[in-house]
């Protein structure tokens, strides 16, 4: 069957009208130029067969342009007829999915919702929800190698095809999302710039995809594993023979508490260790070193166990203790606290972490860590069991 790109080609150049055996005279279109577009009539080889036209021996300089303008006129007339046949697709096509991902209902013309139209089927989506689904393909990883997918729909399993990208992607400009979701585009912006092309996705942004995948992972962690790092993060910096003043809690600390507390070290401390560019490695663990100081400072006896007695009688006529209330110490610095002091000034000068003297546990080479933590874990017995008995008593 003939395609319509070919159909067309034949028309605006009147390919009909024989070019060897009787030719009608009114046809202003030269032999020669019906010979060059008569063999090129692929519209997947298209652009290759205009570049070889204007290079062949049988044109000349001045007729380069005629064979562009000519080529142009049939460019405008197939995207035309496709822009046409594709809207009436489109407005004909139904909707199957009316419905965000938490079941609330959307209509097609509402603020940030977006139509994909896929396989003769619309689908809504929400930008937030569409973002989560293409954030969560591309960060994609095992064990932290970044292992991008291609983008599908969620409820076909079907991949979107790069005109749908494109569409989301003029989508997101358009309504200026990109202004109050910077964090959630990035990736998605990144992605555009490589065309759309994993392989140069991946090998260009292969250290964003880390971070990024450090932050998804810790972020969606369990309670119990999440605990167990946080423990091991602040083993390692009590460890630290410079930092003076300890962060120790009660073993019966509330793990929900200890967790969303700690969570945000927590992924300063993963960035210390995983990321791949030395130099940001190197300034997470001097980041985090510092925020651990000041979160000591702050509240030294963070953790702790809070007991409050009152004092009653017994049947004897005596006076006992009876505990009323237990309670922990869970006053902590906010780990966003930005220093004002220097507000007014610090776009005028920088300063490099690696300019510090900065004698961090987190830089310390496992051979010493290992020698360190046979004799530590003595002392730390020691003090886990006064820890216990470490408690404030209100009477």
């Amino acid at each position: 069957m003939e395609s319509t790109y070919s159909v067309i080609v034949k028309k605006i150049v009147n390919i009909n009208n024989n070019i060897f055996f009787c030719p009608d005279k009114k046809d202003k279109i030269d032999a020669i130029m019906k010979l060059i577009f008569l063999f090129r009539c692929n519209p997947k080889t298209k652009f290759k067969d205009l570049i070889n036209a204007q290079e062949s021996f049988l044109i000349k300089d001045q007729r380069e342009e005629e064979i562009l303008d000519y080529f142009c006129k049939i460019q405008r007339t197939y995207y035309t007829l496709n822009r046409l046949v594709f809207n009436y697709k489109y407005r004909t096509s139904q909707i199957v999915v009316k419905t965000d991902m938490l079941f609330n209902e959307l209509k097609e013309n509402n603020k940030n919702v977006i139509c994909i139209y896929q396989e003769n089927l619309r689908y809504l989506f929400t930008i937030s929800d569409l973002l989560k689904i293409i954030n969560n393909a591309l960060i994609h990883s095992q064990n932290l190698f970044a292992m991008p997918m291609p983008i599908k729909n969620p409820y076909n399993n079907i991949p979107f095809s790069k005109s749908i990208l494109y569409s989301i992607y003029n989508y997101l400009v358009s309504n200026k999302t990109i202004l109050y979701k910077i964090d959630d585009v990035e990736l998605f912006l990144k992605f555009h710039r490589c065309h759309f092309n994993l392989t140069y996705f991946i090998n260009h942004y292969e250290y964003l995809l880390r971070e990024k995948t450090i932050v998804n992972n810790t972020t969606n962690a369990m309670t119990y594993s999440l605990y167990n790092d946080i423990e091991n993060m602040l083993l390692l910096f009590n460890s630290d023979k410079n930092v003076k003043n300890k962060i120790t809690f009660d073993k019966n600390f509330p793990r929900e508490k200890l967790v969303s507390i700690f969570l945000p070290y927590l992924i300063l401390y993963n960035n210390s260790k995983y990321l791949l560019v030395p130099s940001l490695k190197y300034t997470a663990s001097y980041e985090l070193n510092q925020k651990l100081i000041a979160f000591q400072k702050k509240n030294p006896f963070f953790g702790r166990k809070k007991i409050t007695y009152k004092k009653v009688l017994t049947k004897s006529g005596g006076l006992c203790n009876k505990k009323i209330d237990e309670t922990y110490n869970d006053i902590s610095i906010s780990f966003n606290n930005y220093n004002d002091d220097n507000f007014l000034n610090d776009h005028l000068t920088y300063t490099h972490y690696h300019d510090h003297d900065n004698n961090n546990v987190f830089n310390q080479e496992e051979d010493e860590e290992e020698d360190e933590d046979e004799e530590e874990d003595e002392d730390e017995d020691e003090e886990d069991d006064e820890e216990e008995e470490d408690v404030y008593i209100i009477v």
